[in-house]
Order: C-alpha cells, then structure tokens, then sequence
C-alpha cells in the first residue's frame, strides 16, 4: 500500500504469536524514553507501508515479520503536531540472517489483555483494545446467507484495500483541515464539507458492505479535496495523473484528460489563487474521467467473475449428472465404454484428471503467480480452481474414453493412467481468465 500524501506518517505491526492456546502480542521497551509500545516507525523513500512496518518491527526487535493485513490507524502527538500511525496485523517468519534488536530495546511477548496493561500510552491502549474486540467479533462465524451474498459479490481484496483507504483519506482531511485553520482560516471551506460528508457516505456504504458505491463516495471525497492542496500539491498530483491516465486510458477519455491537464501550474511564479482554483477544477474534471473509467473496469470484471461461476457451475453439475448415469448404467442400450457405465471407474478417472489438473496449476503457479485483477474478486478465487479442477477431471474421461474406444491405443492396463496427464488441459481455463481479465482491463475508446 503506497502513501503520498501531505502527512507525515508512521507505519508499524501487531505481531501476534499463538502459545498455549492463547494470542501473545509483541511489545517493545524503548531504552532512550523508558516507554512500553507498539512497534513502529517511520517510511523511507519509496517504501510502501506494509514494506516500513516490517522493517522497523527487525530494526526495533531483531525479529523478522510479514504484514498480513491492515489493522488499524490512530495518531498521536508529536512536537505540537498529529502524527499518524498505520497498524498491520503481523505474523513472525523464519530468517536466514538474524537481526539483532535496537541498542536499549527490550522485548516482550505477553497476553492480549496484559499487553493492553503493559503499555505506557492512553492513546494506544485505547487503541489495541478497539483493534482486538473488533477481531474478536470477526471470528465468529457468518451466516451463511451473509457467505453466500460475498462471494457472489466478488468481495476480498477490494473490501481490505477500501478499509485502509478511507482511514488514510480521513487522516488526509484531517491534515488539509489543521493546515487550513492554522493558517488563520476559522471558516470551514466548501469543500472540505463536501469532502467530509462524501466520507461519511464511503463510511456508510462500507458498513453495509456495498463496496462499489463505497467506492465511489470516496473517490468523490478525494476530488473535492484536490480544493484544499497548495499549488505544488496540484502539480505533483497532476504529473501522477497523466502518467496514470496514459498508461490505462485510450481514445476520447485520454483525449479528454489532455486536454483539462495540457495548462499546466507554475508555483514559483504564479500567485494568482483564481489560477490555483482553476487548475484543481481542471485536475478535479481529469480525476473524474479516471475513476469513472475504473467503476467500467470493475463491473466488467464482476460480470467475468460471475461468468466464471456460472461456467463452472454448469461443468460440476454435468459431471454429477454423468457420474450418476454411469452409476445406474442408464448408457447401456448404446453400449457406451467401461469409464461411462461404472460408477467408480467413472471417479476414479475423474480424480486421476483433476489430480493432474491440481499437479499443473501448481507447477505454473510455481513460475508465476497470478497477478491479474480479475484475482481480486473472491468470485475469480474461487471459481478458477473449481473450473480448473472440473476441466480437468472431464478431460480425463474423454480421453479415457477414447482410449476404451480403439481411438487411442495405449494398452489396457495404461488406460486409466492417462487422465493425470489429460488433467493437464485445465490449463486453457486459465487462458480464459486471462482473456476476460484484459477484456475488461484494457483501454476501450468506445467507453460510455
């Protein structure tokens, strides 16, 4: 997760060990203030905050960690100003080099409940208290209508990513909003209302689960911010987003974010506030063209994701069907090969071509993994095993067939073996999904 924004921000991990059946959490005493804490720290260059949290988690500890997923954020202050802190849930990983902790650092596995304890500031205990009862609530177990109504919506990545995403926007508006008022501001500006109540719809939206709609809200909330940035800020964001746009957009939409960033601002030697506010107009328009184009993208990702469970579905199903005819020897008037009229040579085969189906999923997963967005939809997580599986169990009993048939002559006795390697045909299933996936990812100029 990268940050850019106005803030400077801390990043830092809740490293969670299970001893003796219970959660210990990783605390940290700092020689140079005397202070029991939370590991953390600040970003480097170019790091992402998933990337400084494990790097001060070793630096702080000498223990090596992998950010799982994010956790929380709160903020503190520090010389007079409010600092912010992302958490991510962590977990402890084997290191080849061990790390030595920090010169004066101690650390100290303990119990949730004394961890709160242990710590030396309100803020924080606070903080790890609302973070553990909220994951405690998320263990319990969803209904299975709530199941259901998730992954048909696709959820999984999108819904983590927003959840971090509107708490670093809401440390932004708060930023934009101190800078405002420290600059002898007292009224609250225009946009920073509509920034505000945009995020409180994101907020709502994602309480309800609606992600899409989440989506959208702050991504409005976003643009009206784009009203409180200083000239410098405008330009940086614009240069971004040019790169941005000419990397994902074609046709009239490219076009048209030319066109509202061709003007472009010079801090240094334009002071003019009505030339200010008609680049962020002009900034605030490009962004729209954007995110609308990101919302297409997404819906026609939702509807691949849907057309995969919908495919593999109907694949499963037509491979019951089969397995019970083959059962019941419905097929015997057409005196049909031995793989369709037993009903256990008839699952046998089938798991020997899903076996070689798992075994060539692997060993391509092995080489590279799959890093296209159709991934991010739980429906696409779930459904290219499952098709992949389906696919290749059916591969085996067709060629299995075959071979019974005299089309193949491969010997009776190896017959049956060459379902693991027709298995191996699930590999045009993931060519499908990349087919979808940059059908619905690549540039159209006929976008609406």
């Amino acid at each position: 997760m990268n940050y850019k924004g106005p803030v400077e921000m801390d990043a830092g991990g809740l490293v969670i060990r299970r001893r003796y059946g219970r959660r210990e959490l990783l605390l940290i005493r700092r020689g140079r203030y005397g202070d029991w804490t939370l590991p953390k720290g600040h970003l480097e260059d170019d790091e992402t905050l998933e990337q400084a949290a494990e790097r001060e988690v070793r630096e702080e500890t000498g223990i090596t960690i992998r950010a799982v997923e994010y956790a929380g954020a709160m903020a503190y202050k520090k010389d007079g100003l409010t600092k912010p802190v992302v958490y991510f849930w962590a977990e402890q990983v084997n290191s080849a080099t061990p790390q030595e902790a920090e010169t004066g650092t101690k650390k100290k596995w303990l119990p949730a409940r004394r961890a709160i304890a242990q710590l030396s500031h309100d803020k924080e205990r606070e903080f790890l208290a609302i973070v553990l009862a909220a994951t405690s609530k998320q263990a319990r177990p969803n209904s299975w209508r709530t199941r259901w109504r998730n992954l048909v919506n696709g959820r999984g990545v999108r819904t983590r990513r927003i959840a971090v995403q509107l708490t670093l926007h809401e440390i932004d508006l708060d930023a934009l909003e101190l800078r405002t008022h420290q600059e002898n501001d007292t009224i609250l500006q225009p946009w920073m209302a509509s920034a505000r109540e945009a995020l409180q719809e994101a907020n709502a939206y994602f309480q309800k689960q609606w992600i899409d709609d989440a989506w959208d809200a702050l991504n409005a909330s976003r643009r009206y911010a784009l009203y409180g940035r200083t000239p410098e800020e405008l330009s940086a964001y614009a240069e971004a987003l040019r790169k941005e746009a000419d990397e994902k957009l074609a046709g009239w939409r490219l076009q048209a974010v030319d066109q509202q960033l061709s003007k472009t601002l010079h801090p240094g030697r334009t002071a003019d506030a009505n030339a200010a506010a008609d680049f962020a107009v002009r900034v605030d328009a490009a962004q729209r063209v954007v995110d609308e184009h990101s919302t297409n993208v997404y819906t026609r990702l939702r509807l691949a994701g849907l057309r995969l469970v919908v495919g593999s579905t109907m694949l499963i199903g037509l491979l019951l069907v089969m397995w019970i005819a083959a059962s019941l020897n419905w097929l015997a008037p057409v005196k049909p090969p031995l793989v369709l009229r037993d009903g256990g040579v008839f699952a046998g085969v089938a798991a020997l071509g899903a076996l070689g189906a798992a075994i060539s999923f692997t060993l391509a997963s092995a080489h590279s993994a799959p890093s296209r967005r159709l991934y991010e939809l739980t429906t696409a997580r779930v459904a290219l095993p499952l098709g992949r599986l389906a696919v290749g169990a059916s591969a085996g009993i067709v060629v299995v067939a075959a071979v019974e048939l005299g089309v193949l002559n491969l010997g009776q006795p190896w017959s049956v073996l060459i379902a693991v390697p027709a298995g191996f045909s699930e590999r045009a299933v993931g060519r499908v999904a990349e087919g979808l996936d940059t059908a619905a990812t690549k540039p159209r100029s006929t976008d609406h």
